[in-house]
């Protein structure tokens, strides 16, 4: 396995023959295939933002894991479908439901295998910049370069992190009751 160019052709080989054909007629005053070049970057960028969590990513850019194609293709497909007229009408339920299983292995990266990243080709990651990855209630830090942080670091950065929450729930809370109000 190998990592791929998200491109517009690339989700073309992936389509149905109905879909094709749909996509041929969209009657929209701008260029389709720019749109569909957007979502590729965009949908390539989300998915190697949660890769990066826990794998090495390629350095080229719309390039995401073979192993991961066809969810990243679902994700993209419904990008594209709800982004252009016409499109919506073929997202069936089928079509949601391979979206939102897109969505659920998106957000469990962690347990997949990703195909590894030809060392040529691997991103850069010797920044050292510490990535906080928050499961549940258990915090640990992901770094490309040991990082040492005590465990009074550790439980200030969460206080911080709880009270900001409580404060980000009763702004919230604040604002609907003046939409309430009005």
């Amino acid at each position: 396995m190998a990592w791929l160019e998200l491109t517009p052709s690339l989700l073309k080989t992936h389509l149905a023959a109905t879909e094709i054909a749909a996509l041929a007629n969209v009657q929209v005053p701008f260029d389709v295939d720019k749109i569909l070049s957007d979502e590729c970057t965009n949908i390539a960028n989300a998915w190697r933002s949660k890769i990066r969590l826990f794998h090495s990513v390629d350095k080229r850019a719309n390039y995401v894991p073979e192993s991961l194609l066809e969810y990243i293709l679902i994700h993209l497909r419904y990008a594209c479908y709800t982004r252009l007229p016409q499109m919506g009408e073929l997202l069936d339920e089928l079509r949601r439901r391979e979206w939102e299983r897109a969505n659920e292995v998106m957000d469990n990266l962690r347990k997949f295998a990703i195909d590894p990243v030809d060392p040529e080709e691997e991103e850069d990651s010797a920044s050292g910049n510490p990535v906080i990855i928050v499961d549940n209630d258990s915090w640990k830090f992901d770094t490309p370069a040991p990082v040492s942080i005590s465990q009074n670091t550790m439980q200030t950065i969460k206080n911080k992190l709880d009270a900001f929450s409580k404060d980000a729930v009763s702004l919230l809370e604040m604002v609907q009751g003046i939409s309430k109000a009005l």
